[in-house]
């Protein structure tokens, strides 16, 4: 069986890739849905499994991109490794879906998806989740390579050529132009599943930012994500850096006494260190909070 993520081919019964730990589904080469083990024809469009089918009449040719679905905290907790994060969707995409019907909508982000997802394999990285209109990707983790932040780069030109050519296509046929957005950030070495949920987060209020979206509930739910896996592990810098991003977010919604308690709590648990630049970032963020 085939990985989604890493493309390890693995044994028949295998539930779980042997080479980077996702789990494993089969999938209806119809419609892209679940299948349960052992059936024979997909319960969602009928197609026929294991065997060469087509697509159902008036369905997208491109099935949807599925990425496995496996948690930071529970394939990537403890490690230790410096990475580089990347985020990319493709803008104007909430509009687009409006717009369109479903499937003709698919029949547009799917390719674009896969686009963005071969660009980031190409320079060995791992894509951690899809949203749909999106992907969050990881380099230097779980496979290390010292030149990481080189291969996002790298990674980020090939996926905005990749978008751009294809967008020029899709307008030479009548279609509309696509453009995809990307963001990186480096995270220092430490147990980054947390970090991970913040990083997630403050990419989030970026995209929201150059789209005029309002992300900042979903962004709060990962900033809040982001202190509860750090107290998990008692790591207490971790923590301090998502209460941090949580109570810019809060002061920005006008709840600067909630921003104020909170980030004191974690600030004054702290007994030295003072010097470090998040201890240096926490009180400033105190001080603007008081005045």
């Amino acid at each position: 069986m085939l990985c989604p993520s890493c493309n390890t081919d693995n044994p028949a019964d295998a539930a779980f890739c042997e080479q980077c730990g996702s789990k494993l589904e089969v999938l209806c080469p119809g419609c892209g849905a679940p299948v349960s083990p052992g059936a024979r024809f997909c319960r969602k469009c009928g197609a026929a499994i294991g065997a060469s089918s087509g697509p159902p009449a008036g369905k997208s040719n491109n099935a949807p991109i599925r990425v496995a679905d496996a948690s930071v905290s529970e394939n990537l907790e403890g490690e230790r490794k410096t990475v580089t994060a990347l985020f990319a969707d493709i803008k104007g995409s909430t509009e687009l879906m409006e717009d369109l019907d479903p499937e003709e909508a698919r029949a547009i982000v799917d390719p674009a998806l896969k686009l963005m997802i071969d660009a980031v394999r190409r320079y060995d990285g791992y894509v951690v989740q899809s949203t749909g209109d999106g992907i969050f990707a990881l380099f230097g983790a779980p496979v290390a390579h010292e030149d990481h932040p080189q291969r996002a780069l790298y990674a980020a030109l090939r996926l905005q050529d990749a978008t751009r050519a294809y967008s020029a296509k899709l307008v030479a046929d009548g279609g509309t132009p696509l453009e995809a957005w990307v963001g990186s950030t480096k995270s220092e070495e430490r147990n980054f599943a947390a970090e991970l949920c913040r990083l997630r987060g403050e990419l989030l209020l970026m995209r929201a930012r150059t789209e005029r979206l309002d992300s900042n509930a979903e962004a709060q739910a990962l900033f809040l994500e982001a202190i509860e896996i750090a107290r998990h592990q008692h790591a207490k810098s971790l923590e301090l850096r998502a209460t941090i991003s949580l109570a810019r977010l809060l002061a920005s919604q006008g709840r600067r006494d909630e921003a104020r308690a909170l980030l004191a709590e974690i600030y004054n648990w702290f007994t030295e260190g003072f010097d470090t630049a998040d201890l240096k970032e926490a009180k400033a963020l105190l001080e603007e909070l008081s005045n």
